[in-house]
Formats: C-alpha cells, structure tokens, sequence
C-alpha cells in the first residue's frame, strides 16, 4: 500500500488525499501516495495498466479513472460532469483569418482595376490579382479605407470576386472618403477558390485617393 508525504499509510478505500499533498499512482489500479523518483517506474505493473490514456481525476470523494477521450478531443472543466471534467471537440484549426488587398492608387479614370493581394506601391493593375484559398469558409466583413482621400467626389465601388464572378460583398465609397466597410453581406469560399477585389468607376474621380486598402475576414 502506498503512503501519503508525512509517511502514514493510505486509507484502503482510496480517499482523497489531505488538502495540499502531491499524490502519485502508487500500484495502478490502487492505493495513491508520495512520488517515486523520476526514473523509478518498479512498482507500476505493466500488466494491470489502465486504458491508454486513460487519466486520474478526483470526483470530490475519490480517485476514480476518467477514460480517454476521442482523437482530437481536448479536456475541459465542466463542474456538472460526475468527475469534474469531460471530454469536448478540440479546436478545428479554421479559426478566423484575415484577406489583405491594397495599392498606392487605384486611377482617376474609369479603367476597372484591381487591388493587389497584400499591397503594393504604384497603381492597382487592370488584371486580376488572387488570393488561393487554403479552405473552405465564410468571407464577410469587407472594409476599405483611403489614407489619402482625394478628387471630385465621385463613387469607387470596391467589390470582392469568387472565381472572377462578382458577389455582393462590395463597398461603395466616395474618393473624398476615408473608409466604409460591409458587415451584412458574406460569401461562400471553397478551398482552391481564388478571390480577387475589384475596383471600377462609372465616372472618372479627377484625383485618385491614395493608399487604398481593403481587409476581410475568413471565417
């Protein structure tokens, strides 16, 4: 039978041990006590070992065995479970990512441009510039902002492309305007689906804002 730090021998029934003692497997399956030495392993026997995996938790009146969980699953506290914890799913690996375009000028005239994946100085070109999916997901939540508004006034319209189809998720903004966003419209993304953000105007703007940027996110 095992022993508790100070040396008194556990209770046969496999009782908590006293507030603030460290606790150690002593015979699987069994008695709990102080730790062995990091490399001393003699007194676990191979051929009772619990389930792989399997952990020891205490329930609040005993040492009890929580079984292993799926693959993928991660431990968590969860108070109305019998042992304290439970099993749930880890995390996907989705999470919510961010899609960057930019360029330094987007025209005055009404050539339709297109934003450049990530950012880049000079002018926006007149062919596409993709991002590649790495996923499938959600985009939504598009912003656009101009560092340096300038010109007549007149409406740029910002527009996220699937596969070169055009899609609701766009911005209208004025080039006097330093930024607008669109938290209502969401597209659908397949992984491998290539993503660009277009730029037209249907009047010419004089000046063109400067130092224009958009963002979106991948959820």
């Amino acid at each position: 039978m095992g022993k508790h730090e100070n040396g008194r021998p556990l209770d046969p029934t496999n009782t908590l041990s006293p507030a603030g003692e460290r606790v150690i497997i002593d015979e699987v399956g069994g008695a709990v006590g102080a730790p062995p030495a990091l490399n001393d392993l003699s007194d676990v026997d191979p051929a009772t070992q619990p389930a792989k995996g399997s952990l020891l938790v205490g329930n609040g009146s005993l040492w009890v065995e929580q079984p292993v969980g799926l693959d993928g699953q991660v431990l968590i506290a969860d108070a109305a479970q019998p042992n304290g914890v439970r099993w749930a799913p880890g995390p996907s690996g989705s999470g919510v990512g961010t899609l960057i375009f930019g360029a330094d000028s987007v025209g005055a005239t009404t050539t339709t441009r297109y934003l450049y994946a990530g950012h880049a100085e000079g002018l926006a070109e007149v062919a596409p510039h993709f991002y590649v999916m790495p996923r499938a997901g959600t985009l939504k939540n598009l912003f656009v902002r101009h560092d340096d508004p300038a010109g007549n006034g007149g409406l740029i319209v910002y527009r996220v492309r699937r596969n070169t189809t055009a899609t609701l998720l766009l911005v209208s903004l004025a080039s006097t305007g330093l930024g607008s966003s669109n938290l209502i419209n969401t597209v659908p993304v397949l992984a491998g689906d290539l993503i660009d953000l277009q730029v037209v105007k249907v009047v010419g703007v004089g000046a063109p804002p400067r130092n224009v940027k958009a963002t979106m996110e991948v959820a």
